[in-house]
């Protein structure tokens, strides 16, 4: 949107644009502005300490610094010609994969599955024998009836068989949503694979009406 030259630093304003239909959250980014001859002009890794998310299609507007040291002593461009991105760094990979149910590959969409994959990669990396429950998608489809689609990833070395699932949801405020336990038949996880399975809260596991829904989690009950 913008770019300011004060004392050697660069102020850059700019649109973060989701056109996933979820949320994604940033933690590190690796940004270049590029001139429009597409040479770098400034590079710099931003920790984001303060977590940003961008909700599902939509734009979060946010300001970046780069300082007179990550300049790379090319000119500024001219006439607004310039523009920023994400660097692409490659990193080892640790071999985990999206892995899908026999009725998921079938029911989604070649679009749905790179979004799946895309989001899987994007996540922070397991510890190693490391079992997480990372909520994706939860949607009310009756007034007291709510589905709630859940990650599971695993971390372990081997295949995780999963018989009894009881899960709680809450949301903004710490408030329980729905909790319910589930039996699962036939169900595991193989080794560094994470699956994506969704869960029914019936009336009788829905516990506020009115939840805040700006932000919510997946809490596994011990």
């Amino acid at each position: 949107m913008k770019l300011e030259e004060v004392n050697g630093h660069l102020f850059v304003k700019a649109f973060l644009r989701n056109t996933l239909d979820q949320p994604i959250r940033f933690e590190k980014m690796d940004l270049v502005l590029i001139t429009e001859k597409n040479q770098p002009f400034a590079r710099k890794t931003f920790d984001i300490f303060e977590l940003i998310e961008v909700p599902a299609m939509s734009s979060v507007p946010w300001k970046f610094l780069f300082t007179e040291d990550d300049r790379l002593g090319v000119e500024l461009p001219a006439n607004d010609q310039w523009r920023i991105a994400f660097e692409m760094v490659e990193e080892p990979d640790n071999g985990h994969r999206l892995e899908l149910e026999p009725i998921w590959e079938e029911r989604l969409s070649e679009q749905d599955k790179k979004n799946l994959e895309a989001t899987v990669m994007g996540l922070r990396e397991l510890k190693k024998d490391e079992l997480n429950f990372t909520g994706l998608n939860m949607k009310f489809i009756e007034p007291n009836k709510a589905a709630v689609t859940v990650l599971i990833r695993n971390g372990y070395e081997k295949a995780l068989n999963i018989e009894t699932l009881p899960l709680m949801v809450v949301d903004a405020n710490e408030k329980t949503i729905c909790e319910g336990a589930f039996k699962l038949e036939d169900f595991s996880v193989n080794p560094n694979t994470s699956k994506p399975w969704s869960f029914i809260f019936n009336e009788v596991h829905m516990k506020n009406a009115n939840p805040d829904l700006s932000r919510w989690k997946v809490i596994v009950k011990q």
